[in-house]
């Protein structure tokens, strides 16, 4: 009977999206499967409020995962999907270099954090009690939002700008950097890191007197390569405060404290042509 169940569920999972259902694309969460996310949503939506303004998804969603901001747009162009769903301080980014997207709807959440994720080691451990304290500093003494004020205040108006680390002895903490979240997370066309989460690591290289190495990866890498022991810190995004079990944290990963919240989602799609 259990077998019977299973083989069920997976023919459901399978199944393809209702007819006319609006194909939506989402950054892949690490914890949790496509499907699972899209059921956590749409409870989420309808317990807590959430609602979507301007466009009503009448005929049902289906969620499609992407590993990058790149494949994301590439399908939503190639008309693979009809929605990509953006935080709204990323959203603006892509819609202000990208004159063929608009905005479909917008959606209000519960508040989302801004962390930077460490394996379980002793090491880790080492660096992840570094990083919350110089990031409690920054706070008290007014730097982070020194910082907020000069990298996101007019998000998607101008390039990231380059950011210069100060070199020290030893042994560098190597960072992952995905590029996937504009201008928060930002990978320029020669390869090289800027904007706000850049100069967040910048700074706390400084105070903690360490060189900070930052290589870029895939969002969908995030995981395997901190477990595998290829970098040290992990960029990680979309912590839902007050929920048990975190879609995009796997287990083993500790987390730095919050540095930046947003609840503001934008669905962004292709604009349409005249008719």
């Amino acid at each position: 009977m259990k077998k019977i169940l299973c083989v069920i569920l997976a023919l459901i999972l399978m199944s393809p999206p209702a007819m006319g259902s609006v194909r939506v694309g989402f950054l892949a969460k690490l914890n949790i499967s496509q499907e699972e996310f899209q059921s956590i949503v749409l409870s989420e939506r309808k317990k807590n409020g959430w609602q979507l303004m301007s466009l009503n998804h009448d005929k049902g969603e289906s969620f499609y995962y992407y590993d990058s901001l790149v494949d994301m747009l590439m399908a939503l162009s190639a008309g693979r999907i009809d929605e990509a769903v953006l935080p709204k301080i990323v959203g603006e980014y892509v819609l202000n270099s990208n004159s063929n997207m608009t905005i479909a709807s917008v959606t209000q959440v519960k508040p989302m954090a801004l962390v930077f994720g460490f394996n379980g080691t002793d090491y880790g451990s080492k660096i992840h009690a570094d990083f919350n304290k110089a990031l409690s500093d920054m706070k008290s003494d007014g730097t982070l939002d020194k910082l907020l004020d000069k990298y996101l205040s007019e998000p998607g108006m101008t390039t990231p700008e380059a950011i210069e680390f100060d070199e020290f002895k030893g042994k560098a903490i190597r960072v992952a950097v995905t590029g996937d979240l504009p201008p928060i997370d930002y990978v320029a066309a020669d390869g090289k890191p800027a904007g706000f989460n850049t100069a967040v690591l910048a700074e706390l290289g400084r105070r903690l007197r360490r060189n900070i190495e930052l290589i870029d990866i895939d969002s969908g890498a995030r995981t395997a390569s901190l477990m595998s022991g290829r970098v040290d810190v992990v960029f990680w995004y979309e912590i839902v405060k007050d929920l048990d079990r975190q879609p995009d944290v796997p287990k083993g990963i500790l987390l730095s404290e919050p540095y930046y919240d947003w609840n503001i989602f934008l669905y962004i799609s292709k604009k349409q042509g005249k008719k």
